[in-house]
């Protein structure tokens, strides 16, 4: 067997596969993302940030960690009211 592995900078993929199409059932993916934030490995689920779709209807995924996803909560305040004027 065969262990293919993919890794970029916000993720990494493991999967085991048979090299010359075995008999052997394929693997499941197993993907274990970082965290966009502080760039650790995500050891638990935690949360997804997805962006507003561009002009194309494109959106960003980001992963973030619950440790990173409280410090982000904790920056926002959901109880305000007021415009988006800097």
């Amino acid at each position: 067997m065969e262990v293919i592995q993919f890794e970029s900078e916000n993720f990494k993929i493991n999967q085991t596969a048979s090299a010359f199409g075995g008999s052997s059932p394929p693997q499941p993916t197993m993907i274990n993302p970082k965290c966009d934030k502080c760039k650790e490995e995500l050891e638990e689920f935690g949360a997804i940030l997805l962006s507003p779709p561009d002009n194309r209807g494109n959106v960003k995924k980001y992963h973030i960690c619950i440790k990173c996803f409280d410090i982000i909560v904790k920056d926002i305040d959901f109880n305000s009211v007021g415009t988006h004027e800097t």
